[in-house]
């Protein structure tokens, strides 16, 4: 459970969903423009845009919900493939990973709750074969396959291990 808790914490603060009942969300510029074939990269450029370890059009939840707004009056399964969703920031372009047909679905389930968003992560862990990263405290290796080769710009390989040791030490938490 430490484990788990320690990837929840870290990746979403420990909740699925916006004070105001909408699901957590981060909108991935960089993903967007790769969905769409960098299409709305001039037209478009805060919504469509190369990786930048500290994006400045990334500002919290609600101002990506503008922005996801936006991306899907352009293009609406690119704008939620592009995504990540929920407790454990899940990208929507893993849906197929998590168990479902399509993103649409994937959302769907995910805005139900938090048990459909812990059983999309753990469907996406084993699907990867990361279980073992977790369950061996592999820190690196987890954060590498779980947000990919940037993974260092945003210290998860540091933030991981210290959220598993405070869960270790306080096993209510």
């Amino acid at each position: 459970m430490a484990e788990i808790r320690a990837v929840r914490d870290v990746e979403s603060s420990g909740y699925g969903f916006l004070p105001d009942g909408r699901i957590l969300i981060r909108f991935e510029g960089h993903r967007f423009r790769k969905e769409t074939g960098r299409k709305y990269d001039k037209t478009h450029p805060t919504l469509s845009h190369p990786y930048m370890a500290n994006c400045p059009y990334n500002k919290g939840p609600v101002s990506d919900y503008g922005r996801l707004a936006t991306a899907m009056a352009l293009d609406a399964t690119a704008a939620l493939l592009s995504c990540s969703w929920g407790l454990f920031q899940v990208m929507g372009d893993e849906y197929w990973r998590c168990g479902y047909k399509n993103v649409h679905d994937f959302v769907d389930a995910l805005k139900t709750g938090e048990a459909a968003q812990l059983m999309a992560f753990c469907r996406f862990l084993i699907s990867k074969k990361l279980d073992d990263e977790l369950r061996d405290h592999e820190w690196d290796g987890l954060a590498y396959g779980y947000n990919g080769e940037n993974y260092r710009d945003n210290k998860y390989h540091i933030k991981l291990p210290r959220a598993y040791a405070w869960h270790v030490a306080h096993p209510e938490g």
